[in-house]
């Protein structure tokens, strides 16, 4: 998959609140031709020392445009929630590596908050899939989902729908805890699992090492980036 840190324009196209403190946000970029599920961009905020890095929920390969959604929480956001219509935004990517798409499988897809943005554009790329996904409340969820928990923790249903849906993969984003919990779900139940981290990015393209997690190669131990090496992995790979 391809791994990029060149600048690129950005055309707002839409910038709108879609649940709670949530924020849908579109960008025409005309010199990008192709963009991996999994993978994210990383936005330049004007004042701001550090730049914002966004997973790509969606990218039309004809238009030219990208949807991100963000959660408003901190002054990178805060900056995003001003753009207007028309207004230019500078980022780069797209960045890391994205997720080993596996077509034909039947995949069970699960996300949790804000934390499922990568996972409606993998979607679009599954023939067979099946969208679960968990928020803290009711007013907090956007997009549409197959199957959405309220209160209380996703993975608490993740075995059983496995086994209701016959499940050959998982793909999974959000919070650490939850990331280890399907994955410990996913090995008792026999199914390969990939997991995209979460972790603040201070410089996306792995050389701040601000974003290093352990992993498993053979028998040797590898300290890697989040950003570069990643931000998905095969579970089975994580010291978790």
């Amino acid at each position: 998959m391809s791994i990029g840190n060149k600048n690129n324009l950005g055309i707002v196209k839409s910038n709108k609140e879609v649940a709670y403190k949530t924020y849908k946000l579109e960008l025409v970029s005309e010199g990008l031709n192709e963009i991996n599920p999994g993978q994210f961009i990383s936005i330049f905020c004007p004042n701001l020392t550090l730049r914002r890095p966004f997973s790509v929920a969606d990218f039309d390969e004809d238009k030219k445009v990208i949807t991100l959604y963000y959660r408003k929480k901190g002054e990178g956001t805060e900056y995003l929630t001003k753009l207007e219509n028309n207004n230019e935004v500078m980022f780069s990517g797209p960045l890391g590596n994205g997720f080993n798409v596996e077509v034909d499988k039947k995949s069970l897809l699960i996300g949790a908050g804000i934390g499922v943005a990568p996972l409606f554009y993998l979607k679009k790329k599954l023939l067979k899939s099946f969208f679960i996904a968990g928020f803290k409340s009711e007013n907090e969820v956007f997009n549409k989902y197959d199957y959405v928990k309220i209160g209380g923790s996703i993975v608490e249903d993740v075995e059983r729908i496995i086994w209701e849906n016959n499940i050959q993969k998982v793909y999974s984003c959000g919070p650490l805890i939850v990331l280890k919990k399907v994955y410990e779900i996913c090995k008792k139940s026999n199914v390969k699992v990939e997991v995209a981290f979460e972790k603040v990015m201070a410089c996306g393209i792995g050389v701040c090492k601000g974003c290093t997690i352990n992993i498993k190669d053979g028998k040797i131990i590898k300290n890697v980036t989040v950003c570069k090496d990643g931000p998905v992995f095969k579970g089975e790979n994580i010291i978790w």
